[in-house]
């Protein structure tokens, strides 16, 4: 039997954390553990298990925090989420209790520090004014130490300038300003093979440094792409996942904007083509022999805000419509049947209760490929007669599209929802 590996994700409220969980939560050999900051965060809607942790401002208790949980989920691995965790935790690796899925640390201080970025890749990287230099406007101003485009700001005049120079203190560099497109290039390396996929994506549309939409790059710039990657993946050494961002000039050239020793927040676009790279990087750690495949397809990405939901709703039995619930405009409705699928695997009972004939569900069930064998049972009423007098109130919830079965039910206490509501009973935490 092939080993299950335990993984940490630190912290698990980032959006790099839940690209992790997406990546990770339907493999067998993965167990998905997290850890964050005691506050409100998106970890607890998709981790069922979450452990709180000190900031890092706190150190000693931090580290304190993430050995407790190592021990007690008997974690092999920890995957650090953004760059501050990432720099600190490789800092401090060797007083962790359980391994860090990471590059060098060499490699980790030069994608955190911009001004070593760039002092190193100097042929590819943009212009940086010097202190005292004379800046040509419009430039651009960031911090040395950051990630995502925080607090980086268009310089327009001197005023601009000394505004934003005051915000950032000593932590800033200025460089060029590039007008042209931008781009994310995704890449994975073995620590003895060296680059084995590069593949880049550009960023189309930008939110608070998340790339939610993009398209793929045309292949005349994989190209220009893959020669940059192998430039950068020659004079530091990853191991697994990294990605780097580029940027065009006003001539159409390629800069380097940035390199991150990570996965990235919008990697999803390469794994829903055969990468996944949270997995990937396990496997290069384990050394164990990695063959990279992918669909080739063109491809455009939009991502959105999608809600879940924690509440203190009970229930054991749940009883389902047929008709414009189940079966809606004469096809298989996906969420209700994934719902019921949810209930089969937490043994709740699941009733079909409809207005037809008993001979009639199931030659429906059937036509549409549906094992009646699912519901527990299959209750068929007369077209005057009220759902609501057939359901056990204790525990039982009803789904339907009728609020005029619905409404009998809701007075009589029991927790009603049509299909608008469905979600809410969703519960996709591993």
């Amino acid at each position: 039997m092939r080993k299950k590996y335990n993984i940490l994700i630190v912290p698990g409220g980032s959006t790099i954390a839940q690209e992790i969980y997406y990546s990770l939560r339907d493999c067998k050999d993965i167990n998905l553990f997290s850890i964050n900051t005691n506050v409100p965060s998106h970890a607890p809607f998709i981790f069922k298990e979450c452990s709180t942790m000190a900031p890092f401002s706190n150190l000693k208790k931090a580290i304190t925090d993430i050995n407790n949980a190592c021990k007690k989920y008997r974690i092999d691995y920890i995957m650090p989420c953004n760059d501050i965790v990432l720099y600190h935790l490789s800092l401090l690796k060797n007083k962790l209790k359980s391994k860090l899925l990471i590059s060098p640390h060499e490699t980790v201080v030069t994608c955190r520090f911009k001004n070593i970025t760039y002092d190193i890749f100097k042929n590819i990287s943009p212009k940086i004014y010097s202190s005292g230099e004379t800046l040509e406007y419009p430039c651009f101003i960031k911090p040395n130490i950051g990630s995502g485009g925080k607090d980086s700001y268009i310089l327009k005049n001197k005023s601009d300038y000394d505004f934003y120079k005051n915000i950032l203190g000593d932590n800033y560099v200025i460089l060029e300003y590039l007008p042209g497109k931008e781009y994310t290039i995704d890449c994975f390396s073995d620590r003895d093979k060296g680059l084995l996929f590069c593949h880049g994506r550009q960023r189309t549309r930008i939110s608070a440094g998340v790339a939610v939409n993009s398209i793929s790059a045309a292949k005349i710039k994989q190209q220009g792409f893959r020669k940059i990657a192998k430039l950068i993946n020659n004079k530091l050494v990853f191991h697994g996942a990294w990605f780097f961002q580029l940027k065009e000039d006003k001539n159409g050239n390629l800069k380097l904007l940035e390199v991150a020793s990570r996965i990235g927040a919008s990697t999803t676009f390469n794994r829903v083509t055969g990468i996944n790279f949270p997995l990937l990087t396990i496997y290069e750690a384990e050394r164990i022999p990695i063959k990279i495949t992918t669909n080739q397809f063109k491809l455009e990405m939009d991502k959105c805000f999608v809600a879940k939901y924690r509440s203190n709703l009970k229930y054991k039995n749940v009883y389902i419509d047929l008709d414009d619930t189940l079966i809606y405009e004469d096809k298989v409705n996906p969420r209700v049947m994934a719902f019921i699928y949810q209930c089969i695997n937490q043994d709740k009972c699941i009733y079909l209760i409809t207005k037809h004939q008993p001979e009639h569900p199931r030659k429906i069930l059937t036509k549409f490929f549906i094992d009646p064998f699912i519901f527990d049972d299959i209750i068929c009423l007369e077209m005057d007669d009220v759902k609501a007098r057939y359901i056990d109130e204790s525990d039982s919830i009803l789904i339907d599209d009728s609020f005029s079965e619905r409404y009998p039910a809701h007075i009589n206490n029991i927790p009603t929802f049509d299909l608008s509501m469905l979600e809410v009973l969703m519960d996709e935490r591993v």
